[in-house]
């Protein structure tokens, strides 16, 4: 695993947790630092602490969101968290009562109901994943017992990392109203016709994302694909990531090779995973059989209705070669599960009452053996 791959696959390196690769990848980085920032745009930052790469995709999808985060207000109260950290020294200890009092206080005239469970439930969420990204450290006490109780207290210590986690940022974020507000705002007074902007984009979407898709405002995009495509691959390959740029008339994938370690990819060693191999093979049968159709530009677009049957004929012929979970639930939770994991991964896309089933499906199959 090169410097690269490290980099691209952790949120950082921090000495005082992982010396070696700590070490290893300062050393390294200088292999790939015209790849970072000339083709990449990336911020890199190297200190005596850690090693880190901001790591800012071409546009917000839904796998890029904090996986262990499952309501708004988490991502609120982690902000609090970091807010909360801004004013303290590395070492420092504080308490959860604490940081509550500064909560209430920051939240503004309206305030916090702590007495309300889900509240609570939604703070020790954001506590987990800080503790998590080694951003405080517990030294006594439990936070899943404010859980039960408001009246629990939990005594944190800072590592002083917290001021490394959120990257920096070129205007007032608070003006943004949108996600796409937050990525233009790095490329302000910048034309975006222009070749850096374009080159950025690209290759941000190739290595952070499942494919690049054509569609009507991204034309010019993929005429830079088809123009440059070797010399793309030769910088791919120059640093030193193990994979293949495969480009067609309406999509463009970096299928990776067995060895990469070029952090999440698809598919994973899991039951899901394998089941939406499945489904890609049916989806490929029915098409051969024209019970399906595709767009202009490849997508296979269904009915919801047509996607709940797909499933359901998917589990009633396979799940026999299912593990228990998937054996014994029902149809209805069968298929929000699966629909959630492939619009986690991009693979399917809900748009105006439909499913689009994006190209990629095309790339990847799987089946059972014959006496599975």
């Amino acid at each position: 695993m090169n410097a690269l791959e490290i980099l691209l696959s952790k949120r950082m390196i921090v000495k005082d947790l992982d010396k070696e690769t700590y070490y290893k990848v300062r050393d390294e980085i200088g292999n790939y630092k015209e790849f970072i920032t000339e083709k990449l745009g990336y911020q890199l930052t190297v200190n005596q602490s850690l090693v880190k790469l901001d790591k800012v995709p071409a546009k917000a999808e839904s796998f890029m969101g904090i996986k262990e985060f499952s309501e708004v207000s988490d991502y609120i109260f982690f902000c609090f968290i970091l807010m909360f950290l801004e004013n303290m020294e590395k070492e420092d200890r504080f308490v959860l009562s604490g940081l509550i009092e500064f909560i209430q206080t920051e939240w503004g005239s309206e305030a916090v109901d702590w007495t309300v469970y889900k509240t609570r439930r939604s703070l020790v969420r954001a506590l987990k994943y800080a503790v998590y990204e080694n951003l405080i450290l517990i030294r006594d006490g439990d936070e899943d017992s404010f859980t039960w109780s408001q009246d629990s207290d939990v005594l944190y210590v800072n590592t002083g990392l917290s001021r490394y986690f959120m990257r920096n940022f070129n205007t007032d974020v608070l003006k943004c109203k949108s996600a796409d507000d937050i990525a233009k705002s790095e490329w302000i007074d910048v034309d975006e016709n222009r070749g850096a902007f374009r080159r950025h984009k690209i290759y941000r979407q190739l290595i952070m994302s499942m494919g690049m898709y054509r569609d009507a405002d991204n034309d010019d995009d993929f005429l830079y694909v088809r123009n440059y495509r070797n010399l793309i691959r030769k910088d791919i390959e120059d640093a030193g990531i193990d994979g293949d740029l495969q480009v067609y008339k309406n999509s463009v994938y970096l299928v990776l090779d067995e060895t990469s370690e070029l952090g999440r990819a698809f598919p994973e060693n899991n039951a899901m995973s394998d089941i939406v191999l499945l489904f890609a093979n049916d989806i490929r049968e029915a098409l051969s059989k024209d019970k399906l159709k595709v767009d202009i530009n490849e997508n296979v677009i269904m009915s919801q209705d047509e996607l709940s049957i797909v499933l359901i004929n998917l589990k009633k012929k396979y799940d026999k070669g299912f593990p228990k979970k998937y054996r014994e639930i029902g149809f209805s939770d069968f298929i929000d599960e699966v629909k959630e994991y492939m619009i986690y991964h991009g693979i399917i896309e809900e748009i105006g009452g439909g499913v689009y089933v994006r190209p990629v499906l095309g790339k990847i199959a799987g089946g059972y053996p014959e006496d599975f």
